[in-house]
């Protein structure tokens, strides 16, 4: 039977409100500070980019998300990947690390941070042409409904961004990190089951 309890935002079912509020909470905290580390990343890019090359911030940010792994892996004593999946692997880190970052940083020079934000979050949209092209996935009409309002808006964006995001080539460089961040999706799949 389900009541509303005042002291908390949640509910209670029988008695067993402190568990539920608990898990909801396991899964709330850490989306909430994934989306404040994803929302803050665009202008960190921006701010590091006043101190460091394009290649050395993200070079500096890959030694230290490296180093997490690292400690991470050993911990749980990870799986090496297979020795015939190394190209995949190699192919994938080249799309998903090097390109999509490295161009999202040197676009970033002269794009703003709020403009490149959204329009690095083109991914969706090439992730599922790749998906649907190579995989054979199939998306429904309601997707490729999102996909083009997701066009519209980032349309929107670039033509009143006050910086004048059309006319600066880097907006391009950025739709390529894009497509980089797409093709990392797309190849890692099958290699996700390993």
């Amino acid at each position: 039977m389900y009541r509303y309890n005042r002291s908390s935002w949640i509910g209670d079912v029988e008695g067993g409100g402190g568990v539920r509020l608990r898990g909801q909470l396991k899964v709330i905290v850490p989306l909430a500070v994934s989306l404040l580390l994803w929302a803050s990343a665009y202008p960190g890019i921006r701010v590091g980019l006043e101190a460091y090359s394009p290649e050395h911030l993200a070079a500096f940010r890959f030694l230290v998300a490296s180093a997490a792994l690292a400690i991470y892996a050993a911990a749980i004593r990870m799986r090496l990947p297979a020795l015939e999946d190394l190209p995949a692997v190699f192919l994938a880190g080249g799309a998903g690390i090097t390109v999509y970052h490295l161009l999202l940083n040197i676009g970033e020079q002269t794009v703003s941070a709020g403009a490149a934000s959204f329009v690095v979050n083109t991914v969706p949209i090439f992730t599922a042409i790749l998906a649907t092209t190579f995989l054979g996935e199939r998306l429904p009409v309601a997707g490729w409904l999102g996909i083009g309002v997701s066009l519209f808006g980032v349309g929107l964006i670039a033509v009143g961004d006050s910086a004048g995001l059309l006319v600066d080539p880097s907006v391009f460089l950025i739709l390529l990190s894009a497509m980089g961040g797409a093709v990392y999706i797309v190849l890692q799949k099958h290699y996700m089951k390993k």
